[in-house]
């Protein structure tokens, strides 16, 4: 069957529908891997975070002889910085000679 310009519905298909739907496969494979990319960031980061939070209270006790109390310890002392829009961190010290209960939590 022709249009009114004497071009099938092949020729169509082939001149604006497919590479419109390649278009939009390729637009979405994009954005799925800069999804997952950012899925990948931030579960490191928070990684990166648990590690830090352990170490500076691991340096506390061989400076000190005792694990910080708090987290706010850590921060002001030892340079512990908590990005506390994206995480939430739980700081649970039971005594001054025993390690810490460190948790790090995604808001």
């Amino acid at each position: 069957m022709k249009d009114f310009k004497g071009n099938s519905r092949k020729d169509i298909w082939k001149s604006i529908i497919l590479p419109i739907l390649i278009c939009i496969a390729m637009l979405a494979l994009m954005v799925f891997v800069v999804v997952k990319f950012n899925r990948m960031s931030i579960e490191q980061d928070q990684e990166l975070t648990l590690a830090a939070v352990r170490k500076a209270a691991v340096q506390c006790y061989a400076d000190e002889g005792r694990y910080p109390s708090s987290l706010d310890y850590l921060e002001k002392n030892y340079g512990v910085h908590i990005d506390e829009d994206t995480f939430m961190v739980t700081y649970d010290c039971a005594a001054a000679n025993v390690f810490p209960n460190i948790s790090v939590f995604r808001r």
